[in-house]
């Protein structure tokens, strides 16, 4: 996980981070919500990429099964 605090706070990666694009969307979704949307964000670009290799197999869809309203916790009690 070396590159982590990159993409999540510093941007120094890809110019941007998850922090600061988060705050544009503060106001109207939990955090929980917006890691899960970023994570399959990044599965989309991915399988993308795949495809463009291996054309037969399928697209993901997350858009028709994803749930919002998850509560963002300030701690995980019992974590490792």
């Amino acid at each position: 996980n070396s590159g982590l605090e990159a993409c999540l706070v510093s941007g120094t990666e890809f110019d941007f981070d998850l922090h600061s694009v988060y705050k544009l969307f503060c106001t109207t979704i939990s955090l929980a919500d917006f890691l899960v949307i970023a994570a399959e964000a990044a599965m989309s670009f991915t399988r993308g990429l795949y495809l463009s290799e291996f054309p037969d197999r399928g697209a993901m869809d997350f858009r028709s099964d994803f749930h919002f309203g998850r509560t963002t916790a300030t701690s995980c009690p019992g974590s490792a």
